[in-house]
Protein backbone atom coordinates (compact mmCIF):
# COMPACT_ATOMS: atom_id res chain seq x y z
CA UNK A 1 0.00 0.00 0.00
CA UNK A 2 1.30 3.44 -0.93
CA UNK A 3 1.01 5.99 1.88
CA UNK A 4 1.40 9.74 1.86
CA UNK A 5 4.38 10.23 4.17
CA UNK A 6 5.09 13.34 6.18
CA UNK A 7 8.16 15.23 5.10
CA UNK A 8 10.31 14.11 8.04
CA UNK A 9 9.23 10.50 7.50
CA UNK A 10 10.36 10.77 3.89
CA UNK A 11 13.66 12.43 4.83
CA UNK A 12 14.35 9.64 7.34
CA UNK A 13 14.19 7.13 4.46
CA UNK A 14 16.15 9.31 2.04
CA UNK A 15 18.60 7.23 -0.06
CA UNK A 16 22.27 8.21 0.00
CA UNK A 17 22.24 8.34 -3.80
CA UNK A 18 19.43 10.93 -3.86
CA UNK A 19 18.23 9.06 -6.96
CA UNK A 20 14.48 8.70 -7.44
CA UNK A 21 11.78 7.90 -9.96
CA UNK A 22 8.61 9.94 -10.10
CA UNK A 23 5.46 8.38 -11.58
CA UNK A 24 2.82 10.83 -12.75
CA UNK A 25 -0.49 9.16 -11.85
CA UNK A 26 -2.49 10.94 -14.54
CA UNK A 27 -0.32 9.94 -17.49
CA UNK A 28 1.60 6.94 -16.13
CA UNK A 29 4.83 8.55 -17.35
CA UNK A 30 7.91 7.96 -15.19
CA UNK A 31 10.91 10.26 -14.97
CA UNK A 32 14.16 10.19 -13.04
CA UNK A 33 14.87 12.95 -10.55
CA UNK A 34 17.20 13.87 -7.71
CA UNK A 35 17.37 16.11 -4.67
CA UNK A 36 20.98 17.23 -4.28
CA UNK A 37 20.37 18.92 -0.92
CA UNK A 38 17.32 17.29 0.70
CA UNK A 39 15.79 19.73 3.10
CA UNK A 40 12.62 21.66 3.61
CA UNK A 41 9.96 22.53 6.13
CA UNK A 42 6.88 22.22 3.94
CA UNK A 43 8.32 20.78 0.71
CA UNK A 44 11.55 19.66 -0.96
CA UNK A 45 13.19 20.86 -4.16
CA UNK A 46 13.86 18.29 -6.87
CA UNK A 47 15.70 18.38 -10.19
CA UNK A 48 15.05 16.41 -13.35
CA UNK A 49 18.01 14.01 -13.55
CA UNK A 50 18.73 14.79 -17.21
CA UNK A 51 17.36 16.74 -20.14
CA UNK A 52 15.24 13.76 -21.24
CA UNK A 53 13.54 13.79 -17.83
CA UNK A 54 12.93 17.52 -18.06
CA UNK A 55 11.45 16.93 -21.53
CA UNK A 56 9.20 14.26 -19.99
CA UNK A 57 7.94 16.85 -17.50
CA UNK A 58 7.06 19.18 -20.35
CA UNK A 59 5.15 16.37 -22.08
CA UNK A 60 3.29 15.64 -18.86
CA UNK A 61 2.08 19.11 -17.99
CA UNK A 62 3.96 21.81 -19.84
CA UNK A 63 5.57 24.53 -17.73
CA UNK A 64 2.77 24.83 -15.21
CA UNK A 65 2.18 25.37 -11.48
CA UNK A 66 -0.79 22.98 -11.61
CA UNK A 67 -0.81 20.44 -8.76
CA UNK A 68 -0.28 16.89 -10.05
CA UNK A 69 -0.59 13.52 -8.25
CA UNK A 70 2.45 11.24 -8.26
CA UNK A 71 4.39 8.50 -6.48
CA UNK A 72 8.00 9.15 -5.51
CA UNK A 73 10.15 6.02 -5.28
CA UNK A 74 13.76 5.14 -4.46
CA UNK A 75 15.72 1.90 -4.77
CA UNK A 76 16.00 1.60 -0.98
CA UNK A 77 12.24 1.07 -0.65
CA UNK A 78 11.11 4.63 -0.07
CA UNK A 79 7.72 5.13 -1.72
CA UNK A 80 5.31 7.91 -0.94
CA UNK A 81 2.35 9.62 -2.53
CA UNK A 82 3.23 13.23 -3.33
CA UNK A 83 2.08 16.20 -5.33
CA UNK A 84 4.31 18.23 -7.60
CA UNK A 85 4.21 20.77 -10.41
CA UNK A 86 5.99 20.89 -13.75
CA UNK A 87 7.09 24.53 -13.59
CA UNK A 88 10.86 24.12 -13.70
CA UNK A 89 12.36 27.26 -12.14
CA UNK A 90 15.57 28.60 -10.67
CA UNK A 91 16.98 28.40 -7.18
CA UNK A 92 16.10 31.22 -4.82
CA UNK A 93 17.66 34.66 -5.09
CA UNK A 94 18.00 37.18 -2.30
CA UNK A 95 15.36 39.50 -3.74
CA UNK A 96 12.82 36.77 -4.53
CA UNK A 97 13.10 34.82 -7.77
CA UNK A 98 9.46 34.09 -8.39
CA UNK A 99 5.95 34.77 -7.17
CA UNK A 100 3.10 32.31 -6.83
CA UNK A 101 -0.07 34.38 -7.11
CA UNK A 102 -3.02 32.56 -5.54
CA UNK A 103 -5.63 31.55 -6.36
CA UNK A 104 -5.11 32.33 -10.06
CA UNK A 105 -1.76 30.47 -10.13
CA UNK A 106 -0.28 32.97 -12.57
CA UNK A 107 3.05 32.36 -14.28
CA UNK A 108 6.11 33.21 -12.23
CA UNK A 109 7.65 36.64 -12.58
CA UNK A 110 11.04 37.16 -14.14
CA UNK A 111 14.07 37.24 -11.85
CA UNK A 112 14.10 40.63 -10.20
CA UNK A 113 17.81 41.43 -10.28
CA UNK A 114 19.63 38.19 -10.90
CA UNK A 115 21.40 38.20 -7.54
CA UNK A 116 21.80 34.72 -6.17
CA UNK A 117 21.61 33.84 -2.51
CA UNK A 118 25.05 32.19 -2.00
CA UNK A 119 23.57 29.78 0.57
CA UNK A 120 21.44 28.15 -2.13
CA UNK A 121 24.14 27.74 -4.74
CA UNK A 122 26.47 24.84 -5.42
CA UNK A 123 29.07 24.01 -8.08
CA UNK A 124 27.65 24.16 -11.59
CA UNK A 125 24.40 25.92 -10.66
CA UNK A 126 23.22 28.22 -13.41
CA UNK A 127 20.39 30.62 -13.99
CA UNK A 128 17.27 29.07 -15.48
CA UNK A 129 16.87 30.38 -19.01
CA UNK A 130 13.24 30.14 -19.99
CA UNK A 131 12.51 26.83 -18.33
CA UNK A 132 15.32 24.86 -19.95
CA UNK A 133 16.93 22.05 -17.99
CA UNK A 134 20.15 22.96 -16.22
CA UNK A 135 21.86 21.95 -12.95
CA UNK A 136 20.36 24.88 -11.07
CA UNK A 137 16.68 24.60 -11.93
CA UNK A 138 14.17 22.64 -9.89
CA UNK A 139 10.53 21.78 -9.23
CA UNK A 140 8.79 21.29 -5.88
CA UNK A 141 7.56 18.15 -4.13
CA UNK A 142 4.84 18.21 -1.46
CA UNK A 143 4.03 15.69 1.29
CA UNK A 144 1.29 14.78 3.76
CA UNK A 145 2.10 17.67 6.10
CA UNK A 146 3.17 20.30 3.58
CA UNK A 147 0.53 22.84 4.58
CA UNK A 148 2.17 25.88 6.24
CA UNK A 149 0.65 27.73 9.19
CA UNK A 150 -0.71 30.46 6.94
CA UNK A 151 -1.53 28.58 3.73
CA UNK A 152 -2.31 30.21 0.42
CA UNK A 153 -4.87 28.81 -2.00
CA UNK A 154 -1.95 27.29 -3.89
CA UNK A 155 -0.66 25.54 -0.75
CA UNK A 156 -4.12 24.05 -0.19
CA UNK A 157 -4.29 22.76 -3.77
CA UNK A 158 -0.89 21.10 -3.47
CA UNK A 159 -1.77 19.55 -0.09
CA UNK A 160 -5.10 18.19 -1.28
CA UNK A 161 -3.41 16.65 -4.31
CA UNK A 162 -1.08 14.65 -2.04
CA UNK A 163 -4.05 12.74 -0.63
CA UNK A 164 -5.58 12.41 -4.08
CA UNK A 165 -2.29 10.84 -5.16
CA UNK A 166 -2.48 8.38 -2.24
CA UNK A 167 -5.99 7.38 -3.31
CA UNK A 168 -5.07 7.03 -7.00
CA UNK A 169 -1.88 5.08 -6.27
CA UNK A 170 -3.73 2.45 -4.27
CA UNK A 171 -6.60 2.20 -6.75
CA UNK A 172 -4.01 1.53 -9.46
CA UNK A 173 -2.23 -1.02 -7.30
CA UNK A 174 -5.47 -2.90 -6.65
CA UNK A 175 -6.25 -2.89 -10.36
CA UNK A 176 -2.78 -4.21 -11.19
CA UNK A 177 -2.74 -7.07 -8.66
CA UNK A 178 -4.35 -10.40 -9.61
CA UNK A 179 -4.27 -13.40 -7.28
CA UNK A 180 -3.36 -16.86 -8.57
CA UNK A 181 -6.93 -18.00 -7.90
CA UNK A 182 -8.31 -15.10 -9.95
CA UNK A 183 -5.86 -15.81 -12.77
CA UNK A 184 -6.78 -19.53 -12.83
CA UNK A 185 -10.48 -18.71 -12.99
CA UNK A 186 -9.94 -16.19 -15.80
CA UNK A 187 -7.79 -18.66 -17.73
CA UNK A 188 -10.38 -21.45 -17.38
CA UNK A 189 -13.08 -19.10 -18.58
CA UNK A 190 -10.96 -17.96 -21.53
CA UNK A 191 -10.11 -21.54 -22.57
CA UNK A 192 -13.78 -22.52 -22.30
CA UNK A 193 -14.68 -19.57 -24.51
CA UNK A 194 -12.11 -20.62 -27.13
CA UNK A 195 -13.49 -24.14 -27.07
CA UNK A 196 -16.87 -22.85 -28.18
CA UNK A 197 -15.56 -20.88 -31.17
CA UNK A 198 -16.66 -22.05 -34.61
CA UNK A 199 -14.16 -23.28 -37.16
CA UNK A 200 -12.40 -20.47 -39.01
CA UNK A 201 -13.55 -19.75 -42.58
CA UNK A 202 -10.17 -20.58 -44.10
CA UNK A 203 -10.08 -23.95 -42.29
CA UNK A 204 -13.62 -24.82 -43.36
CA UNK A 205 -12.73 -23.93 -46.95
CA UNK A 206 -9.71 -26.27 -46.93
CA UNK A 207 -11.83 -29.03 -45.34
CA UNK A 208 -8.96 -30.79 -43.53
CA UNK A 209 -10.46 -30.47 -40.06
CA UNK A 210 -13.74 -31.97 -41.23
CA UNK A 211 -11.87 -34.88 -42.84
CA UNK A 212 -9.88 -35.44 -39.65
CA UNK A 213 -13.16 -35.67 -37.70
CA UNK A 214 -14.77 -38.09 -40.16
CA UNK A 215 -15.51 -41.69 -39.02
CA UNK A 216 -13.13 -42.93 -41.69
CA UNK A 217 -10.13 -40.92 -40.48
CA UNK A 218 -10.80 -41.08 -36.73
CA UNK A 219 -8.00 -38.60 -36.11
CA UNK A 220 -9.74 -36.04 -33.90
CA UNK A 221 -12.99 -35.90 -32.02
CA UNK A 222 -14.96 -33.54 -29.85
CA UNK A 223 -14.84 -30.54 -32.13
CA UNK A 224 -13.18 -27.53 -30.47
CA UNK A 225 -11.50 -26.43 -33.72
CA UNK A 226 -9.88 -23.33 -32.15
CA UNK A 227 -8.75 -24.87 -28.86
CA UNK A 228 -5.07 -25.45 -28.14
CA UNK A 229 -3.67 -28.94 -28.61
CA UNK A 230 -2.04 -30.57 -25.54
CA UNK A 231 1.06 -32.76 -25.66
CA UNK A 232 -1.00 -35.91 -25.05
CA UNK A 233 -3.39 -34.98 -27.84
CA UNK A 234 -0.44 -34.34 -30.12
CA UNK A 235 1.09 -37.76 -29.34
CA UNK A 236 -2.31 -39.44 -29.78
CA UNK A 237 -2.63 -37.83 -33.20
CA UNK A 238 0.85 -39.03 -34.21
CA UNK A 239 -0.06 -42.54 -33.06
CA UNK A 240 -3.29 -42.56 -35.04
CA UNK A 241 -1.30 -41.55 -38.12
CA UNK A 242 1.08 -44.44 -37.52
CA UNK A 243 4.08 -42.17 -37.06
CA UNK A 244 5.30 -43.49 -33.70
CA UNK A 245 6.19 -47.10 -34.51
CA UNK A 246 9.88 -47.91 -33.92
CA UNK A 247 10.73 -44.28 -33.19
CA UNK A 248 13.01 -43.34 -30.32
CA UNK A 249 14.09 -40.04 -28.86
CA UNK A 250 14.98 -38.05 -25.80
CA UNK A 251 12.48 -37.49 -23.01
CA UNK A 252 10.82 -34.11 -22.76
Amino acid sequence: MIKALRILEALALWPKSNAFTLEDLRTGEILNCRAPAPRGVTHTDFQAAAKKDHDAMLRIGGRSWEARPAVLRAENGLATAVSYHTFNHSVKVASGAYDIVAPALKRSKKLADGKWDPATLGPGFERDKGGNWNPGSHFCMYYADSLPKSPSAYNVKMQNMVFEAEKLANMKKEDDEVTQEQFDAMMDKWLEKRGKLEESAWSAEEGHFAKAMSPEAKLVNGGRPQSFITREENVALLGRLGLLGGMGGENG
